[in-house]
């Protein structure tokens, strides 16, 4: 039996031990409060029981989630070496009785990851200071979805999580998460130069022959040749940051694994994306507010594709 002392310098208990872990994954108590056992009279401070030591380690753990069995490089060949069926409608069912099951967790966790999104970008439309914040809003966006994807990784193995959750990577190896977003976005924009390259110089080349004609032609097919490999790309390196999340991968190393792993069945990647996009717009059609609700439901199926591609090829560590 424990006896705390409260924030409020009260005395609490005594308690049995089991009610002390709860109060510890609530956030009630942390590893500086103080506390005595009946065994010894003794006050010190919490994280000094070893009754309590493997439950504070829990909320210390990082990712990979999974119980791990084998070295980064022998998963990494083991999931190579294998092929996938996605079924993006069975993503989307398994996604909704996710949802369903833990609602409360998954719709308030994404609630608040999209209006601090939107806060964030909002200010980025202030004249000067916009420009200061843009760099603040990219290495928010890469903690936060990576939050995001923590706790629905959680959930779908029967991992504990919690709405803080979606701030642990601003504490646990958040570098590797930012320049996960960084060098995708810049690779994928740089994939573009060469079609806006053909579209500058073919209209450029309409212009000085007064021909609209060549002007036009060479818009769309610069326009085409831009957008097609800015698809192609976003899509191979669409699971970089579920990797480092879940498997705790430098950013190199998830974006070539997404990159091989995607590309063996990319149309059926592409296909998972476009129908949480369609998902994502039904919901923004419901007087707009759906898209809230919508949300949750795109992630979470977005997960279950994550699940299909990379899962049961036994863990790393």
């Amino acid at each position: 039996m424990f006896t705390i002392i409260g924030i409020d310098n009260k005395e609490y208990g005594p308690v049995p031990a089991e009610e002390v872990k709860k109060w510890i994954l609530e956030g009630r108590v942390n590893e500086q409060t103080l506390a005595k056992s009946e065994a010894t009279g003794e006050w010190k401070r919490l994280g000094e029981f070893p009754e309590f030591a493997e439950t504070f380690a829990s909320l210390r753990s990082p990712p990979p989630i999974t119980e791990q069995s084998m070295s980064i490089q022998d998963w990494t060949q083991n999931v190579l070496s294998k092929d996938y069926d996605l079924r993006v409608g069975e993503c989307v069912s398994r996604g909704f009785n996710l949802y369903k099951q833990n609602f409360g967790l998954l719709f308030g966790a994404s609630i608040i990851y999209v209006l601090i999104i939107v806060a964030v970008n909002l200010l980025t439309m202030i004249p000067i200071i916009g420009l200061l914040v843009i760099p603040v809003e990219v290495c928010l966006s890469a903690l936060l979805l990576g939050g995001l994807y923590y706790i629905f990784i959680s959930k779908i193995r029967g991992k504990q999580a919690k709405v803080g959750d979606l701030f642990y990577f601003f504490k646990h190896s958040p570098l590797q998460l930012i320049l996960t977003m960084i060098v995708v976005n810049l690779l994928v924009l740089a994939s573009a130069i060469a079609g806006a390259v053909i579209a500058g110089l073919t209209f450029f080349g309409g212009f000085v022959a007064k021909s609209s004609v060549i002007a036009k032609f060479g818009l769309v097919i610069g326009t085409i040749a831009a957008i097609i490999p800015m698809i192609y790309l976003s899509v191979c390196w669409s699971y970089s940051i579920p990797l480092v999340v879940d498997k705790n991968l430098d950013f190199w190393t998830a974006m070539k694994l997404s990159f091989k792993k995607v590309k063996q069945h990319w149309f059926s990647v592409l296909w998972l994306l476009i129908v949480m996009g369609l998902i994502g717009l039904a919901g923004a059609l419901v007087c707009g507010i759906g898209i809230f609700f919508a949300f949750p439901l795109i992630i979470a199926a977005f997960i279950y594709g994550y699940e299909t591609i990379f899962g049961d090829s036994n863990e790393v560590y």
